[in-house]
C-alpha cells in the first residue's frame, strides 16, 4: 500500500488538513502478513483511542471490556473475560519488522528489529478492565498513528467488522486528498488485503461477493464510501478500479456557514469544513486542548492562526531548513496538541490588561449645566475650565476623560 504521507515531520506534510488519518508504512506491512481478526483490529484502535485520552505517557493502558466485546456473540455472552483476555494474547503474538531505513526514520540507527505490538496482558477479577502493556520501542509508532485521529475515525474504526474494509478504508483515505479514483492491480490488491494469489483464482464474482462488497457495505455513508469495477487489462490480469469522493468535494458538499471570526481565519489559510464543525464540537463539549486544563474558545483558536502565520513567514524570511509547506495541517496539529498554550494564555492575560485601561481611558460625557456648576463653584468660565481640564465641549454634552475626576 502506497503511503503518500512522510509521517517523521509533521512541518513537512504535503497532505492537506483535511487528510486526517495517518497509517505509518512500518505497521502497514506488518499488518498485512497476517491479517488482524475483527477483535484484534477492534482492540488496537481502543489501545490508539485510549492513548489519545491518557494523561500520562505509561506503556501500560486499561481498556474496558465491554467495548471490546461483541455481545451479539453467544461465545461473548457466555464468558466476556475469558474472550477478551484471548484477543489481548493473540494481539501479542503480532510482530512488526521494522527495516533499516524505517528504524533510522524513527529512532535514528539503521537496524533490522522485531517488535511485539503487546508485550504483556492481565485481568483483575471484578474491575471491568483488561490492562495492556506494550513495546517501549511500539510506543514511538504508537504516537505517530495517533497524529490526526479524531473521534469519528475512532467510531466507525471500531465498529468495522470485517479485515477487508479495515485494509480498504487506508487504501481509500490515502487517496482522498489527492483524487477521486486508485487504479490497483488485482495481484495488489489481493497482497494488499493478506489474501493469497491462488485464492479466487479465477473467481471473480466470489471475490466481489466475499472481500469487496462486505467492504463496501461496512464503508457505506462513511467518508471513505466507495464504489469498484474489476476491468480485465491482459490474459489473466485484472485491474480494481476504486471510486470515492475526494475530500475537496465532500468539503464542498459540506457547505457549511462560517459565523466566527475563528472559523474564518482557519478558512483562510485552508482548514476545511469537516475539521472546522470537529473544532466546533470541542468548543461545544468543553474538550481540554492536549493534555492540558485549558479548553477551546474563539481566542485561543484567533490566536493560533496568528502564531501560525508568524512562524510561516519568519522560516521563509530566514530560509529555515524546516519550512512549513502546509500552514493549514501545521496549524491545526498545533491545535489539536497544544503547542502554543503557554503563549496563548500570555496573551490572554495583556488583551485582559488592554482591554482594562482601554475602559478607563474611555471619554466620559457629562451634561454641560453640570459642569457649568462646577465652573461656577471655581470661580470660571465653562471655556476656561474646559481650557484648564482638557475637557470637550459637545453641544449639550462635555466629553471628560476619565483619569480627570470631576470634584
Amino acid at each position: 500500500m502506497n503511503n503518500p504521507v512522510n509521517d517523521s515531520d509533521t512541518l513537512v506534510r504535503t497532505n492537506p488538513a483535511y487528510y486526517t488519518v495517518i497509517k505509518p508504512n512500518v505497521l502497514t506491512s506488518a499488518f498485512i502478513d497476517k491479517s488482524l481478526s475483527k477483535y484484534e483490529m477492534r482492540l488496537l484502535i481502543l489501545l490508539l483511542q485510549h492513548r489519545k485520552e491518557a494523561k500520562n505517557n505509561n506503556y501500560e493502558l486499561a481498556v474496558p471490556v465491554k467495548e471490546l466485546a461483541d455481545t451479539s456473540q453467544i461465545g461473548w455472552q457466555k464468558n466476556i473475560y475469558l474472550h477478551a483476555d484471548q484477543v489481548a494474547e493473540s494481539l501479542m503474538r503480532r510482530v512488526v519488522k521494522i527495516k533499516p531505513e524505517e528504524h533510522m526514520a524513527l529512532f535514528g540507527t539503521r537496524e533490522n528489529r522485531n517488535i511485539h505490538i503487546v508485550s504483556g496482558s492481565h485481568y483483575i477479577d471484578g474491575k471491568g478492565f483488561i490492562h495492556i502493556e506494550y513495546d517501549k520501542y511500539f510506543v514511538q509508532i504508537f504516537d505517530k498513528m495517533l497524529k490526526g485521529f479524531t473521534k469519528g475515525e475512532f467510531e466507525l474504526l471500531i465498529k468495522l467488522n470485517s479485515f477487508y474494509a479495515y485494509c480498504i478504508y487506508w487504501l481509500v483515505r490515502e487517496n482522498q486528498w489527492h483524487g477521486s479514483e486508485r487504479i490497483i492491480t488485482l495481484d495488489q490488491l489481493k497482497d494488499t488485503l493478506g489474501i493469497a494469489p491462488e485464492q479466487y483464482k479465477n473467481r471473480n464474482d466470489n471475490f466481489k461477493v466475499k472481500v469487496l462488497n462486505v467492504a463496501q457495505r461496512e464503508l457505506k455513508g462513511s467518508w471513505a464510501e466507495f464504489d469498484y469495477q474489476i476491468k480485465r487489462v491482459g490474459k489473466g490480469q485484472f485491474n480494481v478500479h476504486f471510486y470515492f469522493k475526494s475530500d475537496i468535494l465532500q468539503e464542498i458538499e459540506e457547505n457549511i456557514t462560517l459565523t466566527k471570526p475563528w472559523e474564518k481565519e482557519l478558512k483562510g489559510i485552508g482548514v476545511f469544513a469537516k475539521s472546522i464543525k470537529e473544532i466546533r464540537a470541542k468548543i461545544f463539549n468543553r474538550e481540554k486542548i492536549g493534555n492540558t486544563q485549558h479548553e477551546y474558545d474563539g481566542f485561543y483558536l484567533n490566536q493560533c492562526v496568528k502564531i501560525g502565520n508568524r512562524l510561516y513567514h519568519e522560516r521563509v524570511r530566514n530560509k529555515s531548513k524546516e519550512q512549513i509547506k502546509d500552514l493549514a495541517s501545521y496549524v491545526l496539529r498545533a491545535i489539536q496538541m497544544g503547542w502554543w498554550i503557554d503563549e496563548v494564555e500570555r496573551e490572554r492575560t495583556k488583551e485582559k490588561d488592554r482591554t482594562q485601561t482601554k475602559l478607563f481611558d474611555q471619554p466620559k460625557s457629562y451634561p454641560v449645566e453640570t459642569v457649568k456648576e462646577l465652573a461656577r463653584a471655581k470661580g470660571v468660565s465653562l471655556d476656561e475650565l474646559c481650557k484648564q481640564m482638557g475637557y470637550t465641549l459637545n453641544g449639550d454634552t462635555v466629553m471628560i476623560d476619565q483619569s480627570t475626576q470631576i470634584n
